[in-house]
């Protein structure tokens, strides 16, 4: 279970039966006719190609929401950055989202992911159940992983092998591959540490006989741990049935070379 403060965070679970169970109601069910539904910007991060299940997987989205009500649209806007480097691509989305605009949520979803047209909707279902989900990450199989959670033990993040039960479970971190954040989350973020949302770090661990060695975190992990120390839990959301693409050389699954 995630710790903040050394103390497990819990949330309600009833809510998410329904989730998981597909009988979600709509979200202007959840918020009075006088306010408006929260607001969500989605960027991906993109090395210069996407996959075609990823590319499907907007057309559906953006399908589905031309065809809702003005009230009902939640998705104001859909953009990419390329680069070379995932990190500085996700920086820079998180930069463009608290420069234009001033929607609540952020979603950053990798190019190689696969999702379905309600995805924002089961999301900000979940959200609007408790102000303290702020970091709500989606589980996916990552390779031999089955699960995109994982423990800090020690000086380095363990993938979580084995998970709670329950459809929504507290993290230390998590990939970010499919991520929805409050917009307080990153301007917390920024003023306490500066524009280093997503950066790469070093840490310093030791070794079994007590040197010290550099120990490089990757981008998503970082993120949850500074969000961690600003005592800001991450959840992990499952259920949401998303499929994970990587590219495989056929000498790797059959296992031979011609």
């Amino acid at each position: 279970m995630g710790l903040i403060n050394g103390e497990k965070e819990t949330v309600p679970v009833e809510f998410c039966k329904e989730l998981v169970a597909g009988q979600m109601p709509s979200l202007s069910q959840l918020v009075p006719g006088s306010f408006r539904l929260p607001r969500v910007v989605v960027g991906y991060p993109c090395g210069g190609s996407v996959t075609v299940p990823f590319a499907r997987s907007l057309v559906r989205l953006a399908a589905s929401l031309a065809m809702k009500k003005e009230r009902e649209r939640t998705v104001t806007r859909i953009f990419e950055v390329q680069g070379l480097y995932v990190s500085q691509n996700r920086n820079a989305i998180v930069k463009d989202f608290l420069k234009n605009g001033n929607e609540e949520w952020l979603m950053q979803i990798d190019t190689d992911i696969e999702f379905g047209s309600d995805l924002i909707e089961k999301f900000l279902f979940v959200a609007l159940q408790d102000p303290k989900l702020r970091i709500i990450a989606a589980n996916i199989r990552l390779g031999a992983h089955r699960h995109a959670g994982y423990r800090r033990l020690g000086d380095v993040w363990a993938p979580m092998e084995e998970m709670p039960m329950g459809p929504l479970v507290p993290v230390d971190a998590a990939a970010t591959a499919c991520i929805m954040i409050h917009r307080s989350v990153l301007e917390e973020m920024k003023a306490k540490l500066g524009p280093v949302w997503f950066d790469h770090q070093y840490i310093q661990g030791t070794e079994d006989d007590g040197s010290v060695k550099s120990i490089e975190g990757g981008e998503d992990l970082l993120f949850c741990e500074r969000a961690r120390e600003m005592g800001i839990q991450t959840w992990l959301l499952r259920g949401l049935k998303l499929r994970h693409y990587k590219s495989t050389a056929l000498v790797e699954v059959f296992d031979e070379a011609v």
